[in-house]
C-alpha cells in the first residue's frame, strides 16, 4: 500500500486514525491484516513529533512489525502524516 494519507483533516491527531482506518481496511480488503505487514515506512512532517507518532501507532497496531522507517518531510496540502506498507498475502 502505498501513500496513505488523509487532507480532509488538519491535525495530525484527526488524521491518524482515519488512516489506520484505511490501512487496515484495505489490508482486510486483501485477505490481511497487520500480522501480515512485514514494512511500513512513515512520512512525517517535519513539525511533528517522532515520539508522538511511535506512541500512536503502538496504541493502534499490536502486530510487531519487522521493519519501522521513518522519514520527517515537508509536505504541502496539509498532511501530516504517509504510511506505506509492504505486506505478504500469501
Amino acid at each position: 500500500l502505498s501513500g496513505v494519507t488523509d487532507m480532509t483533516h488538519w491535525t495530525f491527531d484527526e488524521q491518524f486514525p482515519v488512516i489506520i482506518k484505511r490501512l487496515t481496511d484495505t489490508l482486510a480488503d486483501g485477505g490481511g491484516s497487520w500480522d501480515k505487514v512485514q514494512r511500513a515506512t512513515f512520512l512525517l512532517h517535519h513539525e511533528e513529533k517522532l515520539d508522538h507518532l511511535r506512541e500512536s501507532f503502538a496504541k493502534a497496531v499490536s502486530a510487531k512489525i519487522p521493519s519501522l522507517d521513518y522519514t520527517f518531510v515537508g509536505t504541502r496540502q496539509g498532511k501530516r502524516l504517509e504510511i506505506e506498507l509492504t505486506a505478504k498475502l500469501v
